[in-house]
């Protein structure tokens, strides 16, 4: 039996790695906590809460030349240039964490704009992969239903859990957000502001109303 924890004692996972994004899962049995700083590999560790033992890792290493591709063209979008080269060795790991409602999909956002889906029923690799932003993936969450994956840097974009491609709806400015439980009510960060509101018939329109000055948001 593992020694018991004492309420407040730190986590530390991998000799006290420097950690990115924390997530429960619904059920609030199990914990994932992200590694922020991994070189070309990333790592979740998923606890078990009652022991706050570590039940699993899931990792997925990143092609040196995926990231420089990566990296090359975000600066060449942000100063213009057509001979820039990345200046560091380029660095992945997680910002963003998102269980599924039902617990079977974990969701992790990169730091370079990635989202990688692991399915937790099997013992295999990454379920689903794929470029979504220019940058930190700042959120990420599934719809209540689980039939959507929200994801956002300075936009929110939705991906079909079905096939994970985009979901023909809109997309709305902002840097966080969180879906209410019910899956119809949605909070959003613009530049600051909290912008709370309903997503519409079918999550094809979202109406909103400024609320209150902050930063990041959570239902």
């Amino acid at each position: 039996t593992p020694p018991a924890r004492m309420i407040g004692e730190p986590l530390t996972p991998a000799g006290g790695t420097s950690l990115g994004a924390v997530a429960f899962d619904p059920s609030g049995q199990r914990l994932a906590i992200g590694k922020l700083k991994g070189g070309v590999s990333l790592e979740v560790f998923v606890y078990d809460v009652a022991s706050l033992q570590i039940v699993r890792t899931v990792s997925q290493n990143i092609v040196l030349d995926q990231l420089n591709a990566i990296n090359l063209d975000f600066i060449k979008k942000k100063l213009g240039a057509t001979d820039a080269a990345p200046k560091k060795k380029p660095q992945e790991g997680v910002v963003s964490l998102a269980f599924s409602a039902d617990g079977k999909f974990l969701a992790a956002g990169t730091r370079n704009g990635r989202i990688i889906v692991w399915n937790l029923s099997q013992e295999a690799g990454p379920t689903a992969e794929w470029q979504a932003h220019d940058g930190d993936v700042e959120s990420v969450e599934f719809s209540a239903d689980g039939s959507r994956l929200l994801s956002s840097r300075t936009e929110t974009k939705q991906w079909n859990v079905s096939d994970w491609k985009p979901a023909a709806v809109a997309q709305w400015p902002s840097e966080w957000f969180a879906v209410h439980p019910d899956g119809r009510r949605v909070a959003r960060c613009e530049n600051g502001t909290v912008l709370m509101g309903l997503l519409g018939d079918g999550g094809t329109q979202a109406t909103w109303h400024r609320d209150l000055r902050g930063h990041r948001v959570a239902f």
